[in-house]
């Protein structure tokens, strides 16, 4: 644990600590371009800081680099942090401080020679006792032409190209023999594209996923998701013992884009709000309903089509067998209308777009829609398996 009362200068223990309608405030005047509120915000957070950075005490770096490491995360968070989200700034800015100290770690390593130059340097030395200068002096050079060769390598690879041109760099989408080509915009190397999010304030047996991508768009998909989990904790009342009710997700990566579906799940089925989120994790921008069909060579009335087909194959909808076994005409007939009314409002919501959202996996397409049913709630979250032409229930 760190104990100085100094770091970079200043008083830890004399840091202020802003109340949560200060910081909102502060933020709406910050994104106006107030300066000052900007540096009060800052100050007002230098504890967060602080507290995050304790976390790698004991990595032996120097407390004063990882203090001001901690505060260029703390400024990209009030720089990426969207009021309009109903979230915490600290859950927000905790992940983001963190990412910025692993990244200084990573990058701050020293640069080890491989294991091929020092086994060419031990034959250096074993030759230098046989007296054989000749071959020593030429074996020199060669590891001079090798060290100097590495080092251009190094440089045009990872120091002199900016995040644009390594963009451009990379090859047609549609080539996949070339696709090992293509780098992921991982803004943790050691942690897969999505993973779970793991705050003080996610409750055990919850699962929030972060979207592990190094672009504006991810950043504001997480931002969206811990404000999605909010609105679940306060809808629930957690923390409180609970069985039934569940926050979860699953995500999908098909070639060049990430799929993540987040839900309130319930087991016993019933209305369970549903989020969709599309990105592609070469570039890090946001994949549209638009860029899922050309991948997929589905124009706008083949896609029409294909729902149509796969909602009429998939099944009569849960319920209509036991409305039209009445024995009653009357009452029979008043059921098939029924029937036939819902299963038109589900047909109108896959063809107008009136959708959750859509997505790839394995080059098969998924829509996600609030589906109107015949029992229970009157809908339910469901999943249309285009290809399968089956319909799976969010649970």
């Amino acid at each position: 644990m760190i104990r100085k009362v100094e770091i970079c200068g200043v008083n830890t223990s004399k840091l202020p600590v802003l109340s949560n309608e200060e910081k909102t405030e502060l933020l709406k005047k910050i994104k106006d371009g107030d300066e000052v509120a900007r540096s009060e915000f800052i100050n007002g957070n230098l504890r967060l800081v602080l507290s995050v950075i304790q976390r790698f005490s004991n990595r032996g770096e120097n407390p004063d680099d990882l203090f001001q490491v901690g505060c260029i995360g703390l400024i990209k968070s009030i720089d990426n942090f969207d009021l309009s989200q109903n979230v915490q700034f600290s859950t927000y800015a905790v992940p983001m401080i963190i990412g910025e100290v692993r990244r200084y770690l990573r990058d701050n390593n020293s640069i080890r020679v491989s294991r091929s130059i020092r086994d060419l340097a031990y034959k250096v030395l074993a030759l230098k006792e046989k007296n054989s200068k000749g071959l020593v002096v030429l074996v020199i050079i060669l590891i001079l032409i090798v060290l100097v060769l590495s080092g251009y390598l190094v440089y045009d690879k990872f120091i002199s190209k900016s995040p644009e041109q390594e963009i451009s760099d990379k090859v047609d989408d549609n080539n996949s023999d070339k696709e090992n080509t293509k780098k992921v915009l991982l803004k943790y190397e050691n942690k897969d594209v999505v993973y779970n999010y793991t705050g003080d304030d996610i409750y055990s047996g919850h699962k929030v996923p972060y979207i592990n991508i190094n672009s504006e768009t991810a950043d504001k998909f997480n931002q969206s998701i811990l404000a999605f989990y909010d609105e679940f904790k306060n809808e629930k009342g957690m923390p409180q013992p609970y069985t039934s009710y569940k926050f979860n997700y699953q995500y999908y990566v098909d070639n060049e884009f990430v799929s993540v579906i987040v839900s309130h799940s319930q087991e016993s089925g019933g209305i369970n709000p549903t989020k969709v989120y599309n990105i592609n994790r070469y570039t890090g921008k946001e994949v549209t309903k638009e860029d899922i069909l050309k991948y997929l060579n589905i124009t706008d009335s083949e896609y029409t089509n294909k729902v149509v087909d796969a909602y009429n194959s998939a099944g009569p909808l849960p319920g209509s067998s036991d409305l039209l076994s009445r024995t009653n005409e009357t009452e029979k007939e008043e059921n098939r209308k029924f029937i036939e009314k819902t299963n038109s409002s589900n047909i109108e919501k896959l063809t107008k777009n009136d959708i959750i959202g859509i997505y790839t996996n394995n080059e098969q397409l998924y829509v996600v829609f609030v589906m109107d049913t015949l029992v229970g709630a009157g809908r339910s979250e469901a999943i249309l398996d285009v290809n399968n032409k089956r319909i799976n229930y969010i649970y």
